[in-house]
């Protein structure tokens, strides 16, 4: 589960709006740009969130996360929400492992640190990239 760090408005359909606070769950990974992940929030709504605007909510046990999709199920099914399919899915694909609740739970929690420690690598890279092509066009300007 995650938490907003900060408040996000979407910015287009794919992508999921939250306040400041609120939980998430996470479902996966963008397939090609790791700064985004795939979540669902407690009205029903599956969409794309970034990855610097989520922090990991620490010791989350399954019955809290089933509780969690079930109430975000019931309010996709009640809205008639195109999310409803993403997250029986999950809830069915969840129930049916033969993984330890707890060891998915902490391989969840592992990816979104993994992912995180790479979106800021990868920022990194580019201002660092970025400060020597200014160096570079600064210095032979001059």
């Amino acid at each position: 589960m995650l938490r907003g760090l900060w408040e996000f408005r979407p910015i287009n359909q794919k992508t999921l709006g939250f306040l400041m606070n609120d939980e998430l769950l996470f479902i996966d990974a963008h397939a090609r740009d790791k700064n985004w992940l795939r979540v669902a929030s407690i009205h029903g709504h599956v969409g794309y969130v970034p990855i610097n605007f989520v922090e990991i909510i620490q010791n989350v046990d399954l019955p809290r996360l089933l509780s969690f999709l079930d109430e975000a199920i019931r309010r996709a099914k009640q809205d008639r929400n195109r999310s409803l399919d993403c997250l029986l899915t999950f809830r069915d694909g969840l129930v049916a492992s033969s993984i330890a609740p707890d060891e998915m739970i902490l391989h969840m929690e592992s990816e979104i640190k993994k992912l995180r420690a790479k979106s800021i690598s990868e920022l990194s890279n580019e201002n660092s990239n970025l400060r020597s092509s200014y160096q570079v066009s600064f210095f032979s300007s001059h």
